[in-house]
């Protein structure tokens, strides 16, 4: 369990060189979110189920979230996805 990070880390306690490879990846699996983020993937499933994430992009059975939309989003306070994707087309 020593992979396991605390989930109330703030951004500025995980590793910025491992935050620069997930900025410079475009897409994202859930397992590399939930590192961004600092959740786990099964949390990131269940924020995804939710509605509470950005809509994933789907590649044959893959899940894949688009780094460049989860920073806006973050930007915009995480607002759900409803909300999210009414101000992005308003944008």
């Amino acid at each position: 369990m020593a992979n396991q990070q605390n989930k109330s880390a703030s951004p500025s306690s995980v590793d910025p060189q491992a935050l620069d490879q997930l900025n410079t990846a475009r897409l994202l699996t859930a397992k590399n979110l939930g590192t961004w983020l600092s959740l786990s993937k099964r949390q990131i499933a269940r924020l995804n189920a939710s509605g509470k994430l950005p809509a994933p992009v789907r590649i044959g059975g893959s899940v894949r979230w688009d780094a460049s939309v989860i920073t806006l989003w973050i930007s915009m306070g995480c607002p759900t996805r409803q909300i999210f994707e009414a101000r992005e087309e308003v944008a």
